[in-house]
C-alpha cells in the first residue's frame, strides 16, 4: 500500500483515474500536500512522486532548476523512487534526471494536465454539447488565444547555487533566500505581435468568462497554446477534449505518450513560419480530428495513465 499526500483540488483529475486503486487498498489518502505541486507516493519499497511544476520557457535559454528533486531525495530517505514529470524535456530536464539517478531514482515523462476548476465544472462534463455546437458554428478567424499580455515572471538563481531559485528558500528550503532578482518572460506579448503583424485573422481578448472563452474558441480554425512560465498550458486539454485544433510553439517538451503527431508544432523564429502555419490552417479539419484522438487515446481513457504509471512501478521494482 501507498500512502498519499497532496492537493485534491490540483489533482482533481488524476483523483478519479486512482478511484480503483483507492478502492483496492492500493493508495490510500494519508495527508495534504507535504510537497509543493506534487503528488507523494510512500510506500514498503519505495516512493514515487508526481511533479506538475510548469517546466521552463524556452525562451529564457535555461536549464530548469532542481529544488524539487533535491526535496524529494531527502523526502525519500534512501529508498528507490520515481518521479512522473507532468512537463518533461529530455534536455531542459536533463540535470534533474541525473541527479536523480545519482541518488536511487530516476525521472519520467508523464502526461499535461489541467489544473482550473472550469475545465471540471464547465467543459469536460458538457463535451457533447460542445462537439455537435463545434460543428455548427462559422469559422470567422484562422488563429486566436486568449491571455492577458503582461510579462511573466520567473526567478533567478539562488546566490549559492545555480540548482534552485533564490525562492527555493520557502519552497523547499534550499539556500538562503537572497534575492537575485527575476527574467522577465515576454513569450505571449511576442506571439501576439507577429500575428497581429501577419497575413492571418487573428482573434485575441484579455479577459473572456470561460463559457465565453469556450464559445469564441469555436469561430477560430486553429486554437493557439501560448508558452507561460513553461511550455505547456491547459488549452491543450480544454481545447483537445472538445474537438479543436490545438497549435503548439516547437518546443523540446512532449508527453509520455508522444503529442507530436496530434498537436501541430510552429517554430515562429523560422522566417517562413507564416507558409508553416498556414498549412495546418488549410487543414484544421484533419489537426480537429488528429486532436480529438488524442485526447480520446490518453485522457478519456481511463486505463492509459493508470497503466503506464503502474508499469514502471513494476519496472523500478517499486510496488
Amino acid at each position: 500500500m501507498f500512502r498519499t499526500y497532496y492537493n485534491s483540488k490540483r489533482f482533481k483529475f488524476l483523483e478519479k483515474k486512482f478511484s480503483a486503486w483507492k478502492t483496492s487498498g492500493f493508495i490510500k489518502q494519508a495527508g495534504p500536500e507535504v510537497i509543493r505541486k506534487t503528488m507523494v507516493f510512500k510506500g514498503r519499497k519505495g516512493n514515487f512522486y508526481i511533479d506538475t511544476s510548469d517546466g521552463v520557457n524556452e525562451d529564457l535559454g535555461v536549464d530548469e532548476y532542481c529544488g524539487r528533486i533535491l526535496r524529494i531525495i531527502e523526502d525519500s530517505k534512501d529508498k528507490r523512487f520515481l518521479v512522473f514529470k507532468t512537463s518533461y524535456s529530455p534536455l531542459k530536464t536533463a540535470k534533474m534526471k541525473q541527479i536523480a539517478r545519482d541518488n536511487g531514482g530516476d525521472v519520467l515523462p508523464f502526461f499535461i494536465m489541467c489544473y482550473y476548476p472550469d475545465f471540471y465544472d464547465h467543459t469536460k462534463y458538457q463535451r457533447d454539447k460542445f462537439l455537435t455546437y463545434r460543428k455548427q458554428v462559422k469559422r470567422k478567424y484562422d488563429i486566436g488565444f486568449c491571455s492577458d499580455l503582461k510579462p511573466y515572471k520567473f526567478p533567478k538563481p539562488a546566490i549559492e547555487s545555480n540548482l534552485y531559485s533564490w525562492l527555493d528558500r520557502w519552497y523547499f528550503g534550499l539556500g538562503s533566500g537572497k534575492h537575485t532578482g527575476y527574467y522577465k518572460i515576454t513569450t505571449r506579448k511576442d506571439l501576439y505581435d507577429k500575428l497581429t503583424n501577419s497575413k492571418f485573422k487573428f482573434y485575441h481578448h484579455n479577459k473572456l468568462s470561460f463559457d465565453e472563452y469556450i464559445r469564441k474558441s469555436f469561430e477560430w480554425k486553429v486554437c493557439l497554446n501560448p508558452p507561460g512560465v513553461g511550455e505547456y498550458t491547459g488549452r491543450i486539454l480544454e481545447h483537445s477534449a472538445i474537438g479543436q485544433a490545438v497549435v503548439l510553439r516547437k518546443s523540446s517538451y512532449d508527453n509520455a505518450i508522444s503529442y507530436k503527431s496530434y498537436f501541430p508544432e510552429i517554430d515562429f523564429n523560422k522566417e517562413d513560419w507564416q507558409d508553416d502555419l498556414q498549412k495546418v490552417i488549410d487543414k484544421y479539419e484533419y489537426w480537429e480530428d488528429r486532436a480529438l484522438r488524442y485526447y480520446d487515446k490518453v485522457y478519456s481513457n481511463k486505463n492509459t495513465i493508470i497503466d503506464y504509471i503502474h508499469k514502471k512501478l513494476t519496472e523500478y521494482d517499486i510496488c
